[in-house]
């Protein structure tokens, strides 16, 4: 039976070596943490730069809106909706759309914004569809989707307006009211308007 020999002068300079490159790994590990965390750091401000270059583009494309009355809100709300075709490729529409809607309204619209996107727990975005659901309930009331109707039937050509000027207004304002895809029923209606 052979005996355990006593550690040797090579066999401790192994452990040595091996203590300090368990602490170079430990020191590695730890500067590769750091890395990722600094690039982490880079891309959040490089995206809140681009953020923020976008919203000041759109801000006055969309306008600022108080909540005061049914028009602003509308017009607000319309603005809004085409601001989500200009949101760059590859970014988070609700996370844009969310904060032009917080950068452009002011007063109560901003009050009622802002509290339904205070609901979202930590880490969540609510979508920008149910923000606008909820400040179109807040605002413009039920009977909007019927307010918008009446205003398509009402729209008459005017004594001077061309009638490419008029199409477009028409097909702009019965866009809104009657959104695609359009059942045979809403097709019938624009067709008599």
């Amino acid at each position: 039976m052979a005996q355990a020999q006593p550690a040797g002068p090579a066999q401790q300079v192994d452990a040595n070596i091996q203590a300090i490159l368990n602490q170079h790994q430990q020191q590695m590990q730890l500067l590769q943490q750091q890395h990722q965390q600094a690039q982490q750091q880079s891309t959040r401000r490089e995206n809140r730069e681009k953020l923020d270059k976008w919203l000041d583009t759109q801000k006055d494309k969309v306008g600022i809106c108080d909540g005061s009355t049914l028009k602003a809100v509308r017009i607000w709300i319309r603005n809004i909706n085409s601001a989500v075709a200009r949101v760059p490729n590859g970014a988070n529409i609700d996370q844009y759309i969310n904060s032009l809607m917080v950068r452009t309204a002011i007063d109560d619209l901003l009050e009622e914004v802002e509290g339904q996107l205070n609901q979202a727990l930590p880490g969540q975005v609510i979508p920008h569809a149910q923000t606008l659901q909820h400040v179109n309930g807040a605002f413009l009331g039920p009977d909007e989707a019927n307010v918008l109707k009446e205003e398509v039937k009402a729209l008459r050509q005017g004594q001077r307006e061309d009638l490419p000027r008029y199409n477009r207004r028409f097909n702009k304002a019965a866009d809104y009211a009657y959104p695609l895809p359009r059942n045979p029923a809403d097709e019938e209606m624009l067709t008599d308007a």
